[in-house]
């Protein structure tokens, strides 16, 4: 029964081909618009979090409190010293030896006639290479800073090859603010954005306090980084951190000048930004597909009226009311499934050339298989009440419609 059923459907479709077609293409639309800007929102979380895992779970990183206002640019509400490095290294649950500072901003950078503006970092040479930033910078050629480094720049992956005319080599001379220092490493592609690794130049902090002059004091600095000890329990330690700092500083809860952050937090606000980021990508796709299933709903609404004597022949040799609602919830499930499937090849597609092109894109088997099973229920829906309209049809009446 199931089958003659199906049998007829397909032959019903393959007679009104363009018609058919069409209205499967807007399906197709529809859920390759809604797998792939959900893929996105998917590939970017993945990708930062990825990134970010770099990192290691045990990474606490301290740095001025930062406003942001909807009128104005981001402003500090206040300013680290070097005191607040000490403060962080005496704090019980952290590694003493993995503490370390940065400070810097942006300068501008020149290699022969060529002037770009960058992120240097002030780094203090004398910890960095077992701090967590040590860890993180990987080199490709040549050296890390060292203890007793002066006017000495390590140059992340495209200072070092794009974003200059022609590649920097080892030993080169670049000119950062007023003084030339020479390259003595080169730092693998970390292959990732979020936080701007692979832009970002670094030298010795005394260098970089030097080159910012009057803009930063003589014991300021722009961020902490420190591990706790093995064992420790991260979040607590960032507490405790918390607590002994607002002491040193003078703060209270609700006027604290500083932030410290974990990669539990990190990821958590930016796994809450890219839900919203992908739950509205997702809607916005979602208003494709609501025109893909009026369409469909159009198209069995005319297949009705078009099949009404055809409706009233099959009741008039004993088809039942539910036989003829199955005929036409069939046919529209049908078309939904075939542009649901269409809709997900053609958006794997468009994924793998968003990754060719660096853009993150990340289809899961459960984005695709709700990508499927919305695309038949989506059909199946939208065919309902014209095929409900087709089952209350009389026999009598549906005969000598003109």
């Amino acid at each position: 029964m199931h089958k003659d059923i199906l049998r007829y459907v397909l032959e019903s479709l393959s007679n009104q081909k363009l018609r058919s077609w069409l209205t499967i293409l807007g399906i197709v639309i529809g859920i390759t618009a809604i797998i792939t800007l959900i893929a996105i929102g998917q590939g970017l979380d993945a990708s930062i979090r990825k990134e970010l895992s770099a990192f290691g779970p045990n990474t606490i990183i301290v740095t001025p409190k930062i406003n942001v206002g909807l009128s104005s640019a981001p402003t500090r509400s206040g300013i680290l010293t070097l005191n607040d490095a000490e403060e962080v290294r005496r704090t019980p649950g952290i590694d003493p030896s993995s503490v370390t500072y940065t400070v810097g901003g942006l300068m501008t950078v020149k290699y022969k006639d060529k002037n770009v503006s960058t992120t240097v970092v002030g780094v203090e040479t004398n910890t960095f290479q077992n701090s967590v930033i040590g860890d993180l910078t990987q080199i490709e050629s040549g050296r890390k800073l060292k203890a007793g480094d002066s006017k000495v720049v390590l140059l992340s992956h495209d200072p070092a090859y794009n974003l200059f005319k022609e590649k920097v080599n080892l030993g080169a001379v670049v000119r950062i603010g007023d003084e030339d220092f020479r390259v003595v490493g080169i730092l693998k592609s970390r292959g990732g954005s979020t936080s701007g690794g692979d832009t970002q130049i670094y030298i010795p902090s005394d260098d970089a306090r030097r080159l910012l002059g009057d803009s930063v004091g003589p014991r300021q600095i722009s961020s902490v980084w420190a591990r706790t000890l093995e064992g420790q329990n991260t979040d607590e330690v960032a507490k405790r951190l918390e607590q002994r700092l607002m002491m040193k500083r003078k703060v209270k809860p609700d006027k604290l000048d500083f932030s410290i952050m974990t990669m539990d937090s990190i990821q958590q606000q930016i796994g809450a930004i890219t839900g919203m980021l992908t739950a509205f990508l997702g809607g916005i796709a979602a208003i494709s597909l609501v025109v893909g299933a009026v369409g469909v709903a159009n198209t069995m609404f005319m297949s009705v009226m078009e099949r009404t004597r055809e409706i009233g022949t099959l009741k008039a040799i004993g088809a039942k009311r539910s036989t003829i609602m199955e005929i036409f919830i069939l046919e529209s499930a049908l078309m939904g499934a075939i542009g649901g499937v269409i809709g997900l090849v053609v958006a794997l597609i468009v994924s793998f050339v968003l990754n060719a092109l660096g853009a993150p894109s990340e289809i899961t088997l459960e984005l695709a298989g709700f990508g499927l099973l919305f695309a038949v229920l989506i059909g199946a829906v939208s065919g309902y009440f014209p095929a409900k309209r087709a089952a209350d049809l009389q026999a009598v009446e549906a005969l000598r419609y003109e």
